[in-house]
């Protein structure tokens, strides 16, 4: 069988994109050299067992075992032979969670079922391709170029669905997080730009989760917050109304979530346009 480049494809490189780690890159671009240097028909089969294995290796960065199995709400019916094996729903529902409670996130259980659910059927449509039967053989270059499609592409929605529901962590602690009066939080540090500034008002626009270990959650905040800079006397005052945006690093108390702990030293405030940098 003549061997086929297939770099031109879209996918290709969207795949790709997603890849984290230089371990999962290199992975990746070894499996297209032996796809692009093989010209046994078989090289397509292993391409497709090559792509799964990939993608086992992410969700299994994401959610490595010794941290599953340390999470409260991992139960594994084969602890009582000494033996903690972690499935890929325990996996996935690590990576939506960490180590977080059932009982603090209760709404979690729908998510976690109707992700695994979606992901697995992407990695079925992948796996289907591993298997020879007697139809294999018979396929042309082109059949075997818009399997190819098929395969990254299936690669493509469950490794964005990973990502997207790790990126929503931080939205299950919302409440708790908007409830926080930043306004205490924010340094002394923009003080330099008039003789007085106050506080006015703030406004979160994103929330970062950073790490996860036994006893915080670490996370940062977006957004902006409204100052008022006087200048002069009180009878001759001169207010200036400025908006800067501003980020803060926090952790949560894995013991009790609404202690949230703010680091004034990691405040970060922009006031940049107040000295014409825009």
């Amino acid at each position: 069988m003549k061997s086929e480049s297939i770099e031109e494809l879209d996918v290709v490189e969207e795949f790709k994109s997603l890849l984290e780690t230089d371990f999962e890159k290199e992975f990746y671009d070894s499996i297209l050299e032996s796809y692009n240097s093989n010209n046994n028909i078989l090289k397509f089969q292993q391409f497709a067992c090559s792509i799964r294995e990939l993608l086992r290796n992410i969700l299994e960065r994401k959610a490595p075992d010794d941290e599953v199995v340390r999470s409260d709400w991992y139960q594994s019916q084969d602890r009582e032979k000494g033996l903690d094996r972690v499935t890929r729903r325990e996996r996935v529902k690590y990576v939506i969670q960490k180590k977080i409670p059932d009982e603090y996130i209760e709404k979690t259980t729908l998510i976690v079922d109707n992700t695994v659910k979606k992901y697995v059927k992407e990695i079925d449509k992948l796996s289907k391709y591993t298997h020879i039967n007697k139809g294999y053989f018979s396929k042309n270059s082109d059949e075997m170029t818009a399997d190819m499609e098929r395969i990254l592409s299936a690669a493509i929605e469950a490794l964005s669905l990973i990502n997207e529901i790790e990126s929503d962590i931080p939205y299950l602690f919302e409440d708790e997080i908007y409830k926080t009066n930043l306004v205490g939080c924010i340094p002394g540090s923009i003080d330099i730009l008039a003789e007085r500034v106050f506080i006015d008002e703030y406004e979160i626009e994103d929330i970062e989760f950073l790490n996860i270990d036994d006893n915080y959650i670490y996370m940062k905040v977006y957004g902006n917050v409204s100052v008022d800079q006087e200048y002069g006397p009180k009878d001759d005052l001169c207010n200036i109304p400025m908006c800067y945006p501003f980020s803060q690093e926090f952790k949560i108390n894995m013991n009790d979530f609404s202690q949230i702990t703010f680091d004034l030293e990691e405040m970060e405030i922009d006031t940049s346009s107040w000295y014409g940098e825009d």
